[in-house]
């Protein structure tokens, strides 16, 4: 049934070079998760973009991040705003599509290179997530020249501090949530075009050592070295995420510290944890406390939670958008995806703990996320670009109904904000 709407995507695959090139002016621009200037820069650069589709924009500012320094001290530190971009607020089915303009690293020019034999785009930030963002601006390009659209209406919010936790963003997006129908999320796929169905939680948090500090030459035994309470801390959460095989615990950074001649009064331990379920959780936690009671002596300690995303699990609303998804793909004469569960998190995990069904990998096809060699496949723009923007058309005609549980269906009249 879905054949009878290919007409209205084929135009989608001339656009394949217009695609490539927008994603690499955004490229061009360093933004990483702090850089402000950067952030404002690529935003309006998106705002340019989408102007194609009539939306309402508005940047909607964000309240300042929390963040810890090398001595626990809690610094407020300010957000760029997000960019919301909007069509048909009370239509029948509400799509909310979601994407971040923040990367990991910055840009550079001696690591980005255009391999047009093989069909490559090298640079950061290029499949995650700049290559999405265009992937979601021509899906919903494809839906507003569709003349059937009506019945559609969406949202799009485009956040600057994903690769941080989506601090300042998550309350935008758990109110977007809850006037939505369906989420939809620009993250890449994986490197085969495969999707990810389930996520696993994950959780920041500060473990703040206070000691006592003194002279080395003259008192040194008058000090409590906060770093060698740390440093025998860190051994024993070792050993406690051992005998949780379902949890993953990183410890990812120690600071503390002042001047070499003198005993460090604090120190600051900051660990990630990954973990399926939170009861698995709350036993992690509470060896923890347990252990920092153990440790306590001169040197004190407080926990401090940065941030926490949700575990994503895999609900029958999500199964039934990968088997629409998928409809899509045998429609355009392509391999079905195959999808799988990741310890990865991203604001697809916020969104489902908000009870939206959610696909949060309809972005393009890539790799090396997070390092200087992240690279990203050139003709999956379009491609991914047409699969969405044919799930879409097929939601607005009903040739495809999800049939969501009364119950979940957003309230009437609830605003975005």
């Amino acid at each position: 049934m879905l054949r009878k709407l290919l007409t209205h995507v084929e135009g989608i695959y001339k656009c394949r070079e217009e695609m490539c090139e927008i994603v690499q002016r955004l490229c061009r621009i360093s933004s990483t998760s702090t850089d402000l200037h950067g952030l404002m820069a690529v935003a309006q650069v998106i705002s340019e973009e989408f102007k194609i589709l009539a939306g309402k924009q508005e940047l909607i500012e964000l309240p300042p991040r929390a963040t810890i320094d090398e001595h626990g001290n809690i610094i407020l530190k300010q957000s760029a705003p997000a960019l919301t971009i909007s069509q048909r607020e009370d239509a029948k089915i509400k799509l909310l599509l979601v994407g971040h303009m923040d990367t990991v690293l910055p840009y550079k020019e001696n690591l980005t290179r255009l391999d047009l034999d093989k069909g490559y785009l090298y640079c950061s930030g290029a499949a995650d997530m700049k290559g999405g963002l265009v992937v979601m601006l021509k899906a919903l390009e494809l839906l507003e020249k569709f003349p059937h659209n009506q019945s559609i209406g969406w949202q799009v919010i485009i956040i600057p501090d994903e690769e941080i936790g989506s601090v300042a963003s998550q309350n935008l997006l758990r109110q977007a949530a809850k006037n939505s129908d369906v989420g939809l999320i620009f993250e890449p796929a994986l490197p085969d075009g495969s999707y990810i169905h389930s996520r696993k939680g994950s959780i920041n948090i500060a473990v703040i050592a206070h000691g006592h500090p003194a002279h080395v030459g003259r008192d040194f035994t008058a000090g409590r070295n906060a770093i060698v309470a740390v440093s025998k801390l860190i051994m024993d959460i070792d050993k406690l995420a051992q005998t949780l095989p379902e949890i993953t615990v990183n410890i990812a950074q120690i600071s503390g510290g002042e001047a070499l001649n003198i005993v460090p009064k604090d120190a600051v331990l900051r660990i990630n944890v990954r973990y399926s379920d939170k009861e698995t959780y709350r036993q992690w936690f509470d060896g923890l406390e347990e252990l920092l009671q153990r440790h306590r002596g001169d040197v004190t300690f407080e926990i401090v939670k940065l941030s926490e995303r949700l575990p994503k699990p895999q609900t029958p609303e999500t199964k039934k958008l990968f088997e629409a998804l998928n409809c899509c793909w045998e429609a355009l004469s392509l391999e079905k995806k195959s999808s799988y569960a990741s310890g990865g998190v991203c604001d697809g995990n916020t969104l489902a703990a908000a009870g939206l069904p959610t696909i949060d990998t309809l972005g393009v096809i890539g790799g090396g996320l997070h390092t200087p060699e992240e690279w990203m496949e050139i003709k999956s723009l379009p491609q991914r670009a047409a699969v969405c923007g044919l799930l879409m058309m097929a939601l607005a005609t009903g040739d495809i109904s999800l049939d969501l549980k009364p119950g979940f269906k957003r309230k009437p009249n609830v605003t975005s904000r």
